[in-house]
């Protein structure tokens, strides 16, 4: 397989599984949302207080943002997975903004390849937790480097996803469910492998079960993406393909803390590409994502998580070595 082929068939699979795991963000709010305030008074209070860890812990079920004893108090986040996407849409007049920084290293053959992939992704109730949109912006930067050759670079904008997702249930004594429907617009270069140059579709069924000390989550989804080229190894193009694309994925996240959770993720993703001769080839990546969240600060109106995962590879297709970085924040955006 060419180095260009290989590229394509990491990044198609990169963003398969990373967009279904960013799709939706779940949160507990430190207070009820019927008083929020705008997000400039947050900066502007000199009485907010950081979290401590003695402070009572909300078990996320009480909707005005009181511990067990009738108190005010931190909560649990429920946010912030990598890989597998929760099922709990975000809160009306609450906005997430994350930011993913995952670079990936390959030997093939003799050839190296560097991956470093920057995702931007907003997250947006619309009208209520009912509905959610969302979208998510990646940049790829691709270094390549042959035996007895000079690396080169090539990299830009990838695909942009676009997302809805309906929150069909809720119910923390039962499970969480919310469907996902996604558009791929071909805003990436198929030459350079950083796009595949159609419109493509994504279905994904993320489900979630919320425990005083343990939560875990489960996710399904398919991608279909019609009449794909690819650059061929004698130049030119290869005859348009359907590529099709599953992923499972489950996690488990231990609460140690409302500030510090410990999780482990398993993924699997089949994903069709184009190859260096202009077939319709397969990719199959298998792996497990051991890491933490942390909560940096939980204040009345704003919340600053972040995450660190070491994905490791378990199938041939699987990156050698590669480390996921994640950082979140969302805060209110509507007035009382």
């Amino acid at each position: 397989m060419s180095m260009l082929a290989n590229v394509m068939k990491n990044t198609l699979s990169l963003l398969v599984v990373l967009v279904a795991g960013i799709g939706a963000r779940a949160q507990e709010p430190w207070q009820s949302r019927s008083s929020v305030e705008p997000l400039v008074q947050v900066w502007n209070r000199p009485t907010l207080l950081p979290i401590r860890w003695d402070e009572p812990v909300n078990d996320g079920k009480n909707a005005n943002g009181k511990n067990g004893n009738g108190e005010n108090g931190p909560e649990h986040t429920r946010d912030n997975g990598q890989f597998v996407e929760e099922a709990s849409n975000q809160e009306a007049g609450v906005v997430q903004h994350i930011f993913n920084l995952v670079p990936q290293w390959e030997r093939n053959n003799g050839e190296r390849s560097r991956i470093l992939a920057f995702l931007y992704t907003m997250e947006l109730p619309v009208g209520s937790q009912k509905h959610q949109f969302s979208f998510t912006l990646p940049f790829l930067t691709i270094h390549e480097r042959k035996p007895g050759e000079p690396t080169t670079q090539d990299g830009g904008v990838s695909d942009l996803f676009l997302n809805y997702r309906y929150q069909l249930l809720a119910d923390d004594d039962f499970l969480w469910v919310a469907p996902r429907f996604t558009v791929i617009l071909p805003t990436g270069d198929e030459r350079f492998g950083t796009g595949t140059g159609r419109v493509g579709y994504q279905f994904g069924l993320p489900i979630s079960k919320y425990g005083d000390h343990f939560d875990f989550h489960f996710n399904a989804g398919a991608t279909f993406i019609p009449d794909v080229v690819g650059p061929i190894s004698t130049g030119g193009f290869s005859q348009a393909h359907d590529l099709r694309g599953y992923n499972l994925g489950a996690s488990a996240y231990w609460k140690l803390s409302y500030k510090l959770h410990l999780f482990v993720e398993a993924i699997a993703v089949w994903q069709n590409f184009v190859d260096d001769d202009g077939n319709r080839d397969d990719a199959r990546i298998i792996l497990v994502n051991p890491g933490f969240r942390y909560v940096l600060a939980q204040l009345e109106n704003i919340e600053w998580v972040i995450g660190v995962g070491v994905p490791i590879g378990l199938s041939r297709d699987a990156p050698d070595i590669s480390v996921f970085g994640y950082m979140s924040v969302e805060h209110s955006f509507l007035r009382k």
